[in-house]
């Protein structure tokens, strides 16, 4: 179940430079120790957390975002998360300063069998880059919304063809072929 990123629903807590600044370093330590625990501590009991790498793009509650991180970590060593320009001060907050927006990089090496699919790992590596947006109650994380690409890194893992591959161009060739085939068929019917 989807949502969307709206703050107006539930009371949000305004984000100021220094608390935002302290989050952003304890966050992102975090991430580069493979703590969940470190993490969640940063969150409100019922975190809603979404995230192209979630199954299902959502994780609600505690329980559910330490699952998702345990198999995250188990999955890409080497996972080291960077802010995109200069530390926490190129993030930036919303015009009505209760979102937090942080730009970021990451690279890591895929190393374990990745949740839930069962994916097992070949070792290559992957960096991609993203936003996160948070949202705050309480000085704890009520929302995490991560926007990156994962097509991207799923292609530089071999997960999936790369978009300017062949074996993508002749999957285009035969879905063209079949919907030739199929055309005349179809309009035999529509003229009956």
């Amino acid at each position: 179940m989807r949502r969307p990123y709206d703050t107006r629903e539930k009371e949000t807590d305004e984000v100021g430079a220094a608390f935002a600044t302290e989050f952003l370093l304890r966050y992102l330590d975090g991430w580069n120790a493979h703590a969940p625990d470190r993490l969640l501590d940063l969150c409100h009991q019922d975190i809603w957390w979404e995230d192209p790498t979630i199954p299902g793009g959502l994780a609600v509650g505690k329980a559910s975002a330490r699952e998702w991180l345990e198999g995250f970590f188990a999955a890409f060593s080497e996972l080291r998360f960077d802010f995109l320009q200069e530390g926490p001060d190129s993030c930036a907050t919303s015009l009505g300063g209760r979102i937090l927006v942080a730009p970021w990089t990451c690279e890591g090496r895929w190393t374990g069998t990745l949740r839930p699919t069962g994916l097992s790992p070949n070792g290559r590596c992957f960096r991609t880059t993203g936003v996160d947006l948070y949202s705050f109650k309480e000085g704890r994380l009520t929302h995490v919304r991560t926007i990156t690409d994962t097509l991207d890194v799923l292609e530089q893992l071999g997960v999936v063809p790369s978009r300017d591959g062949r074996l993508l161009k002749g999957i285009a060739v035969l879905q063209r072929l079949a919907g030739t085939v199929r055309r005349p068929s179809a309009l035999r019917k529509r003229t009956k």
